[in-house]
């Protein structure tokens, strides 16, 4: 009997035989098969390419977690005063890559954290970073971390110890080379937001966003506890973000519910900002 997968010319193009024979038998052409062996050939080629069943979705993590958030120089610092403050608590230097979590809509990435060289008003920049390096459009010469620093040269916080405001973290994106869309729930409505946030991720765009972290930490109080990330993926009930913390003991939320009351900044003038960023 001749070999089934040897390479032939066909009208369907260059195929194997058995390709071929499957393609005469479901034209109703083929000859010197029987019944049963037609039965035989086809079954086999529809096993071939059963589709599997997707995986069980992790619910809340990243498929592939970062590395462990840690304190930088924990004797020199006192973290829970910082968290008391409404600030993360400083890390490391840290790189670390996110794939996309399964079953969810969006894109992996290599996140950046906080820079130790100003470890409590850097997220404005890391978020940058992040976004930069998405696009190839991070400063050039450095890798790692010291993109981070670099920024944080070029762009510092324009608002002190207080941080980076919304406006001038577009600045930082636009000067270094990025197409920036920038929206808030204060120009257009909360629903909006949510579907252009939504759509920019689909699209395969990751997106900056400000949060007022005492929501994600569980904190009381007034005022605005500013935290700026990149949102780049999301489930039906999770959305996915860089710098954060996904500890599950002591981790910060990132439910859908909890993520929309942080992002509408309620004790802020300005509600939802977005960034998204193309080149």
């Amino acid at each position: 009997m001749k070999n089934k997968n040897e390479i032939v010319t066909s009208v369907w193009g260059k195929i194997t035989r058995r390709e071929m024979l499957r393609n005469l038998a479901v034209s109703g052409l083929a000859f010197g098969f029987g019944n049963s062996g037609l039965s035989r050939l086809v079954n086999a080629q529809s096993r071939v390419s059963d589709i599997l069943a997707p995986p069980k979705e992790v619910g809340g993590t990243p498929f592939r977690d970062i590395a462990k958030f840690q304190s930088f120089e924990e004797a020199a610092f006192d973290s829970k005063n910082f968290q008391k403050n409404g600030m993360p608590k400083p890390r490391k230097r840290d790189t670390s890559w996110f794939d996309k979590p399964s079953n969810s809509v969006g894109v992996g990435l290599l996140q950046f954290t906080n820079s130790p060289a100003s470890p409590l008003n850097s997220c404005a920049q890391a978020a940058c970073a992040t976004l930069l390096n998405f696009h190839k459009k991070a400063p050039a010469g450095f890798t790692g971390d010291a993109i981070t620093n670099e920024i944080l040269r070029t762009h510092p916080p324009n608002g002190g110890e207080r941080g980076t405001s919304f406006g001038f973290a577009q600045k930082i994106l636009s000067e270094y080379g990025l197409k920036v869309w920038a929206g808030n729930s204060n120009d257009m409505s909360e629903q909006v937001l949510t579907e252009k946030l939504k759509t920019w991720i689909s699209q395969g765009f990751p997106c900056i966003v400000l949060l007022d972290m005492k929501i994600p930490m569980r904190q009381s109080g007034t005022g605005t506890l500013g935290h700026f990330t990149v949102a780049f993926a999301y489930t039906d009930t999770h959305i996915f973000l860089t710098n954060w913390n996904y500890k599950k003991v002591g981790g910060w939320a990132n439910d859908w519910e909890t993520f929309m009351k942080a992002w509408s900044l309620p004790d802020s003038k300005m509600h939802h900002p977005l960034l998204a960023g193309w080149i």
